[in-house]
């Protein structure tokens, strides 16, 4: 093994020291609020390779045994891993289950083709473009639900009021749970799965367990009684021609619960203070709400809360860098997003950019299983906020504290 001399990381012989660089965040770290990515700059201006090795970034596969990872910074680098999964394996990503003691998989998110595809199949349906337009009165009816009850006070504390409820509700609901009862309990569940901030280890694990343990007890309910919910389906769903299982159900409602918690409120958490430090666009936006879907797709370029691990299933050389069996990759969207080879002037906010192959909601076999649905609770989001409160200003005297992953603006005091 080579060895860093400023600290004492080992480093696996096949990795050149020209390629390794010391550990910085890219993810889930304070930074401005006005541009959150602003840091991954350096990463095309200064003293980085497209592919550089980091010994000591915390690795984020469960049970690897990899002494470091390799960041993959460049769009098209990036789209390559996506695709090729015989390559690229997604398998144990996430894992939060492991916390509890569980040892089945997050489906569909943590297995590979040709099994992926089959986990996939019984849940496209309800996500589809045509079961989303479905939905479309009911995500309208809660965003204005949810603004009735603050508009007249002239303020709110956005993530609590409208960011977090206005998703989770919907998803809850499209999953069959019981909103009313379980809603308080879900985002305590929620801080002990993605947060776990002030808890120790043990905590969030005691925390999973109980989130499981529910989850196992309302599948149960709907073997018993199915309804017309995405659960129901689940358990009743065939996989490659044979009944789902047991672990099956659980990962894939677990995977959902999990997916449907922060993705929404973490965005528009971002968006909605960078839209009051430039006002310009805000009232480009006011002025053409035509333009909302392409902001959608703009805003989620420039800023995107997760960067994907996978794991090197075989030697190969990628991009002229010698990777081994059991590397790690993270495929860096944070930078991916803002390379200028394919999105010309990638710091400027361009809502009519087109195309705008972003990477936000990933690529390949494993792009997002609910990219329909978030984008329209984003469209509709902004939409409504817009026409009912479009002078919305961050209330005087209140720091907004901004972190480039996904528990991103964790408050934030609005004023009209």
């Amino acid at each position: 093994m080579n060895s860093l001399t400023a600290e004492t990381h080992e480093i696996p012989d096949h990795v050149p020291p020209e390629l390794v660089r010391a550990s910085r965040g890219f993810d889930d770290i304070a930074s401005d609020w006005r541009n959150p990515f602003a840091d991954t700059e350096n990463v095309f201006t200064g003293d980085y390779p497209p592919i550089f090795f980091v010994p000591d970034y915390p690795i984020p596969i469960v049970g690897s045994t990899a002494l470091g990872t390799w960041m993959i910074t460049r769009h098209e680098d990036i789209r390559e891993v996506y695709q090729t999964p015989a390559v690229f394996s997604s398998h144990g990503i996430a894992g939060y289950q492991h916390l509890a003691g569980e040892d089945w998989e997050m489906l569909p998110l943590s297995v590979d083709a040709p099994m992926h595809r089959h986990y996939r199949l019984p849940l496209a349906p309800s996500v589809s473009p045509k079961a989303v337009n479905a939905m479309d009165g009911l995500i309208r009816a809660r965003a204005n639900s949810l603004i009735d009850a603050f508009i007249d006070r002239g303020e709110c504390e956005f993530i609590t009021e409208f960011g977090r409820p206005y998703p989770i509700s919907i998803f809850m609901r499209l999953m069959g749970f019981p909103v009313e009862e379980m809603y308080e309990k879900f985002l305590v569940w929620e801080k002990h799965i993605l947060s776990g901030d002030g808890l120790t280890l043990e905590e969030r694990g005691e925390g999973i367990k109980e989130c499981i343990a529910w989850l196992r007890s309302f599948i149960a309910e709907r073997e018993q009684s199915p309804r017309d919910d995405l659960t129901s389906i689940i358990v009743q769903a065939q996989i490659d021609g044979r009944p789902i299982t047991a672990d099956e159900k659980i990962g894939l409602v677990f995977m959902l619960f999990v997916g449907g918690l922060d993705t929404i409120v973490g965005s528009l958490s971002l968006w909605l203070p960078w839209l009051c430090a430039h006002p310009e666009y805000r009232a480009k936006l006011i002025e053409r709400p035509e333009l909302i879907p392409g902001a959608v797709e703009e805003l989620l370029r420039m800023n995107p809360l997760v960067s994907s691990p996978r794991t090197v299933t075989r030697d190969i050389v990628f991009r002229g860098v010698t990777m081994k069996a059991g590397d790690v990759v993270l495929l860096l969207s944070a930078t991916g997003n803002f390379d200028e080879r394919k999105f010309p002037c990638p710091r400027t906010a361009d809502f009519e950019r087109s195309p705008n192959p972003h990477m936000t909601l990933a690529a390949g076999p494993h792009r997002c299983l609910g990219s329909h649905l978030a984008r329209r609770e984003l469209n509709i989001a902004l939409e409504t906020w817009l026409k009912r409160i479009p002078n919305f200003q961050i209330k005087e005297g209140f720091e907004v504290v901004a972190h480039a992953g996904l528990q991103a603006v964790r408050e934030l005091r609005l004023v009209w």
